[in-house]
């Protein structure tokens, strides 16, 4: 969908800088490589996250900077996914 960098949606508002380097097609992507073989985890699924993570970075961007940390940290499905539905609440443990 994007051609190459590091953006997505550039923030409008409140801090900037570190939000407009969340890439949002990144972060969805990779939840759906550590969901691999899960059928719920589709071209739909990831297009729905990937819009919800470009109006985080709009609207919420220390949350969008979490939710892409946490979903780099994660190491399961599980986690990933709980990172993408509650952005910042899951501490980004990575475990389980």
């Amino acid at each position: 969908m994007s051609g190459g960098g590091t953006g997505g949606a550039g923030p409008t508002g409140g801090s900037g800088g570190r939000a407009a380097e969340v890439d949002c097609a990144a972060v969805c992507e990779r939840v759906r490589t550590l969901c691999e073989g899960q059928s719920t985890i589709d071209d739909n699924w990831v297009d729905v996250c990937t819009r919800a993570c470009e109006i985080r970075v709009e609207v919420a961007p220390e949350t969008a900077v979490l939710e892409r940390d946490c979903v780099n940290a994660a190491t399961t499905c599980t986690v990933a996914v709980l990172c993408v539905s509650s952005p910042g609440g899951t501490g980004g443990s990575g475990g389980s």
